[in-house]
């Protein structure tokens, strides 16, 4: 995706009226494709599964490979939509971990089971399967298998591990922002990418103010010809912000500013004569988060 991670290209395309609807087994495609005015993320958007670039590198058309999220949808569209998780297992062929990741990543929610009590059911419908002999088994799962004496009352995920999930297998939450979630635990005196606008922001604030902000690390650059500056840009749940970063506090705060996907940066407004400010870096923090959450991977150059 070049300069930007999908995940910026996401939140700036929401900033813009464009909402990116999240991979769905019986309305997604393959890749990416537009809904309505809004983005519906594809299949393979879903880390495990294939069907990227890599996928079908590895595997030349020529050979007559189809990759998972294809056959998924060949076989929706030729026999019509999927109703349950055991009618996926046996249409599309999937293995126990494929049915995983796309649980995990929110895709079969419309079957109207959260993502913890399908994990539990998929457990029921695979060890059920394991039970019978390698011959005998597809034509056995085929069968109803009844799972509801089975099922188990799971707590729901909290809005936190549902946004984890969906950044460890999609690399990005759609329609929020992790930001959006750390702000509470947050004090009031923290500016956000809305006070660092253009010339026309009406909340835009004066040059050489001290200030501290919050954010998740997207980009990390060092140009050959900026003499060691670094250039961070810091995303919040409202846009981006630049952080310029001199080579003293790289080398004060090595670990902070060069691994640390959420921080906290205290530093200078300073106006370019473009209109749109910069912070010059002072200081860097640990960002408190509400739990645990895959690191994010930032585009970092140079």
């Amino acid at each position: 995706m070049g300069f930007y991670s999908v995940e910026v290209l996401t939140q700036d395309a929401a900033r813009h009226g464009i909402a990116t609807l999240p991979p769905s087994i019986n309305a997604s495609r393959a890749g990416a494709w537009p809904e309505r005015g809004d983005i519906r993320l594809g299949l393979q958007q879903v880390k495990g599964v294939g069907g990227g670039w890599q996928d079908i590198r590895q595997h030349p058309r020529g050979q007559g490979y189809t990759t998972l999220p294809e056959r998924i949808v060949a076989e929706r569209q030729a026999n019509g939509p999927y109703r349950s998780l055991r009618e996926l297992l046996v249409r599309a062929r999937l293995s126990r971990e494929q049915a995983e990741t796309l649980i995990r990543a929110g895709a079969l929610e419309e079957f109207g089971l959260p993502r913890r009590e399908l994990l539990w059911q998929l457990g029921l419908l695979t060890e059920a399967a394991v039970a019978r002999s390698d011959a005998a088994r597809e034509d056995q799962l085929a069968l109803p298998l009844p799972t509801e004496q089975d099922m188990a009352e799971l707590p729901a995920l909290s809005a936190w591990q549902e946004l984890a999930w969906d950044h460890d297998r999609l690399g990005l939450s759609p329609g929020r922002h992790p930001m959006s979630l750390v702000r509470p635990l947050l004090h009031e005196g923290l500016i956000t990418s809305r006070h660092l606008g253009g010339v026309g922001n009406p909340n835009r604030l004066p040059p050489g103010m001290i200030v501290e902000m919050a954010g998740m690390v997207v980009t990390r650059q060092r140009p050959q010809t900026a003499s060691g500056v670094m250039f961070m840009l810091l995303e919040d749940e409202f846009g981006l912000a630049n952080l310029v970063v001199y080579t003293a506090l790289q080398e004060r705060q090595r670990e902070l500013v060069r691994g640390t996907p959420f921080v906290i940066v205290r530093g200078r407004v300073d106006n370019e004569q473009s209109g749109f400010p910069n912070i010059i870096a002072e200081h860097f923090r640990p960002c408190p988060l509400p739990g645990f959450i895959e690191t994010p991977v930032s585009h970092d150059f140079g």
